[in-house]
Parts: structure tokens; C-alpha cells; sequence
């Protein structure tokens, strides 16, 4: 057991601590530091810097040349990337490089696999999702279904930004609809027509994609095999 009490002593590194700063600092940086609790951050970072070992709050050469190759086409959406798409985003700004596509789908067009996702969004649409989405998105990775979550602002058709959207070649968008904003109570009427259920359905059906809305109360009230059946249904699996 090493003495840390010592005023201005510096314990020699173990084994063991030195294999847990290889192992996590490069996915967590200076978080592990409650799985080190004798050492102090800047410890920490010494260190890992004698180890050659990079935070991964940095980004590497490597990776901001693969944002200038990538961003301006694919937008966020950069598979070799190992970064959220807020990060993403916030560092392309800094670099001031700007997507060519603006993110919307203009009526009628039909766009290739590689830019039918992850197009720049204005800050406008980007959103956390909500707790019904939340619960839906665990069934849609629990049974692998062919669906997935753009309701941050990743994928908007005209001006509107769906919740869901099919990926298995099909033109189809899922949205779950609260029963308050979308006009299904008597003490809330949506302004826009594209808020209410028919109306969401024609705008979408212009661009030549099918919609399936789901409300809040009708979905609390449903077991997970009626969401997965009807998911099925809908997308034809």
C-alpha cells in the first residue's frame, strides 16, 4: 500500500494503474479518474501524455481531415467517424465547412443511399426525443426493425422533420403524435394544418411518402407485440 499522506511526494505508477489509463482514457479521458481515486487529474493527464495516450475530447489530424473529406456530402452522418452528431455539427462550424446539401427533400426528389441520411440541420429542428420515442426506439432495436429515429433534425422532407423513417428501401415515415399539440383535444387547436393527422399525412404524401401516426394515449395503452405487429404491417416486413 503506497503512502499518499507524504506532503510533495510523487507515488510511483503500478502496473495496475497504468493498464486501466491505456485501457479507458482513450474512450473517457479525465472520467476514469473515480476508477483512480489516488490521483489527481492533472496527474492524470501528465501521464497519459508520457504514455502518448490521446482525450478524446481532442480531435485528431486524422479525423478533422476525414470531416473535410466527408462533411460537405454526407453531413453528420460520417460512419468511419466515432463521434455523436452534435459534436460533429459543433466542430464542422468552428471549421466553417458547410454541407452542399441543406438538408431538406425537395418534392419529387428521390436522392441516393449515401445522402438520404445525415444532412446538416438548422438548429431549429434539433430536438432530444421524447419518452413515447424513447420507448419506441427500444422496440425498434429489440426486434431489429427496419426503422430509425431522424426526429433530431437529421432528415427533414420539405420543411417538416418526421420522427421516424423506414430503411429498408420503402418511402415510409412513423410519427407519434401527442394528443395535446396535435389537435386531439378541444382545448388545443394547431394553427398549422400540417399538425394535425390528415394534414401530416397529405404533406408527407407529396413527397411520395406514406405515414403512420401513432398516438401518445393509444400507445401508453398498448403491449409491445401490438407495436411490433403493427410496425410489421405497416412496413411490409
Amino acid at each position: 500500500m503506497k503512502d499518499y499522506s507524504k506532503i510533495g511526494s510523487t507515488p510511483v505508477w503500478s502496473i495496475e494503474e497504468i493498464d486501466i489509463l491505456k485501457r479507458v482514457y482513450p474512450r473517457i479521458g479525465t472520467r476514469l479518474r473515480e476508477l483512480l481515486p489516488n490521483r489527481t487529474m492533472g496527474a492524470i493527464m501528465r501521464k497519459a501524455s508520457e504514455l502518448g495516450l490521446k482525450d478524446p475530447r481532442f480531435w485528431n489530424q486524422y479525423e478533422i481531415d476525414l470531416l473535410k473529406e466527408k462533411y460537405p456530402l454526407l453531413g453528420i452522418n460520417i460512419p468511419d467517424l466515432k463521434r455523436t452528431h452534435t459534436s460533429i455539427h459543433t466542430k464542422a462550424h468552428k471549421l466553417r465547412i458547410k454541407c452542399k446539401n441543406d438538408g431538406r427533400v425537395k418534392k419529387g426528389q428521390r436522392l441516393s443511399p449515401e445522402t438520404e441520411f445525415g444532412r446538416v440541420h438548422p438548429s431549429k429542428y434539433i430536438k432530444k426525443p421524447t419518452r413515447p420515442e424513447k420507448r419506441l426506439m427500444k422496440i425498434i432495436e429489440k426486434y431489429k426493425l427496419p426503422v430509425r429515429y431522424v426526429g433530431c433534425g437529421e432528415f427533414i422532407i420539405g420543411d417538416v422533420n418526421p420522427d421516424f423513417i423506414a430503411i429498408n428501401g420503402r418511402r415510409k415515415v412513423v410519427e407519434i403524435f401527442s394528443d395535446y399539440w396535435h389537435g386531439r383535444t378541444p382545448r388545443f387547436t394547431p394553427r398549422d394544418w400540417r399538425r394535425t393527422e390528415h394534414g401530416r399525412r397529405e404533406y408527407f404524401h407529396q413527397f411520395g411518402y406514406e405515414s403512420l401516426i401513432l398516438w401518445t394515449s393509444e400507445l401508453e395503452g398498448m403491449i409491445e407485440d401490438e407495436v411490433v405487429s403493427q410496425l410489421k404491417s405497416f412496413l411490409g416486413e
